[in-house]
C-alpha cells in the first residue's frame, strides 16, 4: 500500500489554493487534507484546485455521502462556499468523485470534478 501525501501551496497569482494528492487515501487523511485545503483557502480568500490524479480514494460511499454533514470545517458558511475543483484521472473513481459532486451541489457547496486541468482552472478563475 502506497501511503498517501499531500501538498498545499498557494498561488497568488491565480488566486488559488492548489493541493496536489498522491498515493492510497482513507477517510481520515482526507478529512485532514480538506480541512487544511479549506482553511488555507479561507484565510487566502481563494478558490481551491485539487490535483487527486495520482490519488487512489478508499472511502466508503456512505462517507462520501456525509462527509458535507459530519467535518467540521464544512460547517462554517463561508468555508463550505468556496469555489473547488477537482481534477481526476478517467476510469474506476470517476463514478465516486461525480457522486460526491451531486452530493455537494445538492447541500449548496460549488464544487466540481474536472478531466481537464486548463478547464478546471479556467472555471475557478472565471466570476
Amino acid at each position: 500500500m502506497n501511503m498517501g501525501e499531500y501538498k498545499i501551496t498557494i498561488d497568488h497569482s491565480n488566486s488559488i489554493v492548489r493541493v496536489i494528492a498522491a498515493g492510497d487515501f482513507d477517510k481520515d487523511l482526507g478529512d485532514e487534507m480538506i480541512t487544511k485545503t479549506r482553511i488555507a483557502a479561507s484565510e487566502n480568500r481563494y478558490n481551491i484546485f485539487c490535483d487527486a490524479t495520482k490519488a487512489k480514494v478508499n472511502v466508503s460511499v456512505i462517507d462520501w455521502f456525509n462527509l458535507p454533514s459530519t467535518l467540521p470545517v464544512l460547517q462554517d458558511q463561508n468555508v463550505r462556499r468556496i469555489k473547488s475543483a477537482i481534477l481526476i484521472p478517467a476510469g474506476e473513481q470517476e463514478e465516486n468523485y461525480k457522486f460526491y459532486e451531486t452530493v455537494t451541489h445538492n447541500v449548496g457547496m460549488n464544487l466540481r470534478v474536472f478531466l481537464d486541468e486548463e478547464e478546471a482552472i479556467n472555471w475557478l478563475i472565471s466570476k
